[in-house]
């Protein structure tokens, strides 16, 4: 990301329309934004479907929820590394932070864009 981008995304929350959470973690006030890549990323580090629920569901881990929480602050600082978010959750707050990764996840779910409207994607079985 761009020097002026990242500044302008701590100036405003909900930059480019996509609405984030703000969250304070290791002394600072972050924002969570779960973007579709924050979505892959989820998937590719814990190993769990997005679509099939086992990213929330009833095995979820702590290290799940620091790996969710990296992959919704990776849109404005692609520099943070697991070690360091995992330095910033602790036994006091993983469960406040894990709301508020479920809100920006709740948020990216009913957002629109400003220039287009997005449509669900109308799944249909495949013809035998």
């Amino acid at each position: 990301m761009s020097e002026s981008k990242a500044t302008i995304a701590k100036q405003v929350p909900g930059i480019d329309g996509r609405p984030t959470v703000a969250i304070k973690l290791g002394g600072q006030t972050r924002h969570l934004l779960v973007t579709f890549g924050a979505l892959l990323n989820i998937e590719q580090l814990t190993g769990k479907s997005i679509i099939g629920g086992d990213a929330w569901g009833a095995d979820l881990q702590i290290r799940d929820v620091k790996l969710m929480t990296l992959a919704a602050l990776e849109w404005c600082n692609d520099k943070l590394t697991a070690e360091e978010v995992g330095k910033w959750i602790h036994v006091q707050n993983m469960p406040f932070v894990l709301q508020k990764v479920t809100e920006a996840w709740t948020k990216g779910l009913s957002a629109t864009d400003p220039v287009e409207d997005y449509r669900p994607l109308e799944i249909r079985p495949q013809a035998a």
